[in-house]
């Protein structure tokens, strides 16, 4: 608020700054008059907000390159202005957010503060400090990727951040033991060869340390690819392994397997039906043909080579001997493995599916709904990889039995024998029932019964009706009734 005296007046006019709720009161000398601001039916006397100024990403240390996002928040109300402040300077930003792109000179403390109006100012923010950590580059000269015996190469290790750093080397992640910031090396054969970096640290009572460079290598070093790129390998499948040196060209090469050398100076390996012995560790070494400089060996790559395996063949249900017109089924299976489809066998002859065989869930099941004699036989699987074209043996066999049972029936009394006839030569069998165990073609024929009673007097019924027997077709149980 402001007072205003009119020297015409021995009164004064009290005003806010928006010009209402004036009025007037008179003055008296030799005093002090102060003012707060009022409304009516409203005084603020409290203290003003202090913002809460947040951060993201919450690192407190970052590299240059990276984006940093500061958000300065007052809980009370709106219409806020803001200022921003680094290591208590303004920073000439009004936003409530604010993005720092992350450089040498984004280190410091951040803080806010809110305005509303002329007169109104919140606390100034606690401060947020940003610590921007270097990065160390490593150059070489001469800038050659590929150094051989004889030559010398310097590297300079760089940061761009003040000075009083110390230079740590490494070679391979081996400490070097050198401190300047160039390390010069005169190449003499395999010791040198290998990957340098550099770190960089700075103080004695808190170190600090930077991170590692990026690795600059003295030899280029080949890589092995396979085709086709998968973990197992079956016998019988072709497989082809190949060496690639990214720089240049004008090499010829040499290939080891289980650190013995093979007669190859290809780049490529090439192996038409792998076998067992075609599985071991490989690697790979690049030569120029002009100057005979090598490369290092490649990494090592593991091809695996297993015999492709065989299904086993399991019978799900109770037995397998089986009466006409119960089911059966058969599960057909790789161990620990779904990339299989399968084939079926009876007697050697693929099996397909009809009105009383069904194949289910990869054809790894087989469901037989009704047996009749069709179905007796020897039963196996096979097994075929999804991806590739790989088949397995065939499983060991199971052999299905389907039994025919005859039932002959009287219903007066007790006390009775069978007797059994095959197209009217009488049988052996005694009871009344008649159970072929193993059905062939010569089990065809007319099946009938007669029963007799008596010792003394012997009482004979007649023969019952015959029942057609077709080993050929689809067999049910038969009961024969006199």
């Amino acid at each position: 608020c402001y007072i205003l005296i009119a020297v015409f007046s021995p009164y004064a006019t009290l005003m806010y700054p928006n010009g209402e709720n004036s009025f007037l009161f008179v003055m008296s000398s030799n005093y002090y008059y102060s003012c707060i601001m009022s409304m009516y039916g409203f005084s603020d006397f409290g203290n003003t907000p202090k913002p809460k100024l947040s951060k993201e990403p919450g690192f407190n240390q970052m590299y240059a390159s990276e984006t940093t996002k500061f958000t300065c928040n007052v809980d009370v109300s709106s219409g806020w202005e803001y200022q921003w402040y680094k290591d208590g300077y303004d920073l000439n930003e009004t936003n409530k957010t604010i993005n720092i792109p992350i450089g040498p000179s984004a280190g410091g403390k951040y803080s806010c503060q809110a305005t509303r109006g002329k007169t109104t100012s919140t606390e100034i923010s606690e401060e947020i400090q940003q610590v921007v950590k270097p990065r160390v580059i490593v150059t070489q000269d001469p800038d050659y990727r590929v150094m051989f015996p004889g030559e010398s190469v310097s590297f300079s290790c760089h940061i761009n951040v003040s000075s009083g750093w110390e230079y740590l080397w490494y070679q391979d992640s081996k400490s070097l033991g050198a401190s300047g910031n160039t390390l010069t090396i005169s190449l003499n054969g395999a010791a040198n060869q290998g990957s340098y970096k550099c770190q960089a640290k700075r103080g004695t009572n808190q170190k600090f340390l930077t991170d590692n460079s990026q690795a600059v290598h003295l030899k280029p070093k080949p890589s092995i690819t396979q085709q086709p790129d998968i973990d197992k390998v079956y016998t019988g499948e072709s497989v082809s392994l190949k060496c690639e040196i990214e720089l240049t060209t004008g090499w010829e090469y040499s290939w080891h397997k289980d650190g013995r050398p093979l007669l190859s100076n290809s780049s490529s390996l090439n192996i038409a039906r792998g076998t067992l012995l075609d599985g071991g560790t490989y690697e790979c070494m690049g030569k120029r043909r002009k100057t005979m400089h090598e490369t290092v060996r490649s990494d090592k790559r593991i091809l695996h080579v297993s015999e492709i395996p065989v299904p086993s063949l399991k019978l799900m249900t109770g037995w397998l001997d089986v009466f006409a017109s119960e089911s059966v089924k058969l599960s057909c299976r790789m161990d620990d493995s779904f990339d299989w489809n399968y084939t079926w066998y009876k007697d050697g002859q693929q099996v397909h599916a009809d009105d009383a065989i069904s194949l289910h869930a990869d054809l790894a099941t087989l469901t037989i709904s009704a047996a009749s004699t069709l179905h007796r036989g020897q039963y196996s699987c096979s097994g075929h990889l999804k991806s590739r074209s790989v088949n397995s043996t065939r499983s060991s066999e199971l052999t299905l039995h389907v039994y025919v049972s005859f039932s002959c029936h009287i219903n007066v009394s007790s006390g009775w024998e069978f007797l059994w006839y095959k197209d009217g030569t009488q049988l052996v069998e005694s009871g009344n029932n008649h159970t072929i165990l193993s059905v062939l073609t010569r089990n065809t024929g007319s099946y009938s019964c007669q029963t007799r009673r008596g010792r003394n007097v012997v009482f004979l019924s007649p023969q019952s009706q015959a029942v057609k027997l077709d080993v050929k077709g689809k067999v049910t149980h038969f009961s024969v009734c006199l």
